[in-house]
């Protein structure tokens, strides 16, 4: 099964080291899980979803940048993110784990 690697911006930001950077299997879903009001009430301190709250959803956009083996986006994904805190991502990163 192949799997995604993407990035949430604000429209038109293609700098891959700003915005959100993540891996799912299923792009659409992810993407629904990421505006659904009850993750950002679990998580109120998430740098994405405070950026969601600022500048409004309809002014994001979910796009795909690179698919593959779940091994291959695990180590994409540490190389556009290496440090915690970088972009939206924030303090925690599972390696390996996820969606």
């Amino acid at each position: 099964m192949n799997y995604y690697l993407y990035h949430i911006r604000l429209k038109g930001n293609e700098n891959l080291s700003e915005g959100y950077i993540g891996r799912t299997k299923s792009p659409k879903s992810r993407w629904k899980q990421h505006r659904g009001p009850a993750v950002h009430a679990q998580q109120p301190n998430s740098p994405l979803y405070a950026a969601m709250d600022k500048h409004g959803m309809e002014n994001f956009e979910f796009v795909i940048i690179d698919e593959g083996s779940k091994e291959d986006m695990i180590q994409r994904e540490s190389e556009l993110r290496p440090e915690p805190n970088m972009g939206w991502n924030g303090k925690s990163r599972r390696y390996g784990k996820g969606f």
